[in-house]
């Protein structure tokens, strides 16, 4: 009869509807899988854009402090130098007076080469360098000066503080900029670096 609904109708609309839904279902798992990958890469980059971020905060919050040691290892090794080379001789009581600043020196030193290795060679080296300056000028720790050859000893001595220092200060330039050291070779030998 016609306008009637016959059975095979109802399964043929039922069929339709389920393979509809299955069509449904199954685009939205294919859309839910894109959108979760899509996000996840969404996530790992900004999670990369952190980690980056939060390394070059870091790392200035670190070259502030290995610019502020720089800093004072400079400033306390010159002056340390320009007192000990104002005399000829350092007496006993002003060698007693420069133990706490060359502690404060080693501390310094110390401290460097744990935070820029790279640069603690030249550091130990001024330390030497002050050491055997403070050793030739003190009379309790070598011979009284008395001959041209000793006053030679010391000038040559404070001659190689003073470029062992300008060569730190430029070691610790070339680190921070991350340029290679520009010092003449002949230097460097000299100085026992090479």
């Amino acid at each position: 009869m016609p306008g009637e609904i016959t059975q095979e109708a109802i399964n043929l609309a039922l069929g339709s509807a389920g393979l509809a839904a299955t069509g449904a279902v199954a685009a939205q798992i294919v859309a839910a899988v894109f959108t979760g990958k899509r996000e996840k890469k969404k996530a790992e980059a900004e999670e990369r854009r952190w980690q980056i971020e939060s390394d070059v905060k870091r790392r200035d919050r670190n070259l502030d402090h290995k610019l502020d040691l720089f800093a004072r290892f400079l400033s306390t090794a010159e002056s340390v130098y320009q007192d000990m080379a104002w005399g000829t001789q350092i007496t006993d009581d002003e060698f007693h007076e420069y133990q706490p600043r060359l502690q404060q020196l080693r501390e310094l030193s110390e401290e460097i080469g744990i935070i820029a290795p790279e640069t603690y060679k030249h550091t130990n080296h001024v330390l030497t360098l002050i050491g055997r300056m403070l050793k030739i000028k003190t009379p309790f720790l070598s011979p009284p000066i008395k001959t041209r050859a000793d006053q030679e000893a010391i000038e040559e001595a404070e001659q190689r503080v003073t470029r062992m220092i300008r060569l730190t200060r430029a070691a610790f330039r070339s680190y921070v900029s991350h340029q290679p050291l520009d010092w003449p070779e002949k230097d460097l030998k000299e100085l026992g670096l090479l």
